[in-house]
């Protein structure tokens, strides 16, 4: 007894169906988080002293380079903080450099540089997405007084610190007692100084649209299944929005040929023999590059038309070379799953073209008036 021969195509469509493959997705990597307290010397700030950034921009090269096929945005987000312990500017000598605050803004400004330029060559390799994007939060000034504060020397003696000698005395006194009698007070601005950088890698996730997932691998079938026909004059090309279709096997066409008598075996759909009135099957799928292409211009309406083919010019007496009428069922499959099943007629002249159905996106028909 022979054994039944079946395509590969067909092999796979049924594991498919009784879920016997599943659908791998891939999954999205997971984000890198750099979270660093940097430090400058004290009185600068140009980008030269950002040591403390290197090894974390390696981090993120390497990231990058072993993520090739992906692209990523990277958020970088700063904290600040400043004592009331007055600013100088040593690196520059700037007179804005007393402000307060200055110190701080310099500093974040070479942190958006030094990081920028590092990363711009991946955005020209296309692992970034862009430029990173920065979120500069507001400075926090620390609670901690300078003028009015008391700093208890090493002999015992107690300076207060005035508004007169906020640069000079003030200064004097609390480096002489830093490390020793006043070492509390020094370490409170110490934990009110800093600058916190978190530098966020994410894997860019394409936003896509109801449209857009609805039609992408949308499938549309036109099927026979009544039993009741038998004819060689069943074949037609299938169009939406005058795109013709390719059935899934590869050929333009959609077939419903089921008549054994002078049968040509090319116009019979592969999932059946040559049983005289059997049912027929005619899938097309709507690839995601069709359905970019349908959706252009804002359409939200899109219309499946068959054309009367016959391409081997079979004559009957009701239709001459033309089409059978009113064979066939449509039934369209969204790329959610959801399915919507339609009777309409067939075209009967040779090379009319006759609208089978009006669709939404989602496979919904469309009223037209």
């Amino acid at each position: 007894m022979g054994g039944l021969i079946i395509s590969e195509s067909e092999r796979i469509d049924i594991l498919r169906q009784y879920k016997l493959i599943l659908e791998q997705k891939e999954v999205a990597r997971s984000p890198l988080v750099i979270d660093k307290v940097i430090t400058f010397p004290a009185g600068y700030h140009s980008v030269k002293y950002l040591t403390d950034l290197v090894p974390e921009i390696e981090k993120i090269t390497e990231y990058l380079k072993s993520s090739k096929g992906k692209t990523f945005v990277v958020n970088v987000e700063m904290s600040s903080g400043e004592s009331q312990i007055p600013n100088n500017d040593i690196e520059t000598k700037e007179d804005q450099g007393k402000t307060q605050g200055w110190l701080a803004q310099k500093r974040q400004t070479s942190i958006t540089q030094y990081i920028t330029d590092q990363l711009k060559s991946y955005v020209d390799s296309g692992l970034l997405a862009s430029l990173p994007q920065f979120t500069v939060n507001p400075i926090t000034i620390g609670k901690t007084p300078w003028v009015g504060q008391t700093f208890i020397q090493p002999n015992g003696e107690k300076y207060l610190c005035t508004e007169k000698e906020i640069r000079t005395g003030c200064a004097k006194k609390f480096y002489a007692c830093r490390q020793s009698s006043c070492k509390d007070i020094a370490e409170k601005y110490a934990s009110e100084q800093y600058i916190r950088v978190n530098i966020t890698l994410n894997e860019e996730i394409e936003q896509i649209p109801e449209e857009k997932k609805c039609l992408d691998n949308m499938t549309i079938e036109v099927n026979y299944t009544k039993n009741n026909h038998n004819c060689n004059a069943a074949v037609y090309k299938i169009f939406i929005n005058d795109i013709l279709l390719t059935r899934d096997d590869g050929k333009p066409f959609a077939s419903l040929n089921n008549d054994y008598v002078n049968t040509n075996k090319e116009l019979d759909y592969y999932n059946n023999g040559p049983k005289r009135s059997s049912s027929r099957y005619n899938k097309f799928i709507i690839t995601p590059e069709i359905a970019t292409q349908l959706l252009e211009g804002g359409k939200t309406t899109f219309t499946v038309s068959a054309k009367c083919w016959n391409p081997l010019g079979y004559s009957f007496p009701n239709w001459g070379t033309g089409c059978h009428e009113g064979v066939g069922t449509i039934i369209v499959t969204n790329g959610n799953g959801e399915k919507f099943t339609y009777e309409s007629a067939t075209p009967r002249e040779k090379d009319e073209v006759k609208v089978l159905v009006t669709i939404n996106s989602c496979g919904s028909k469309v009223v037209t008036k």
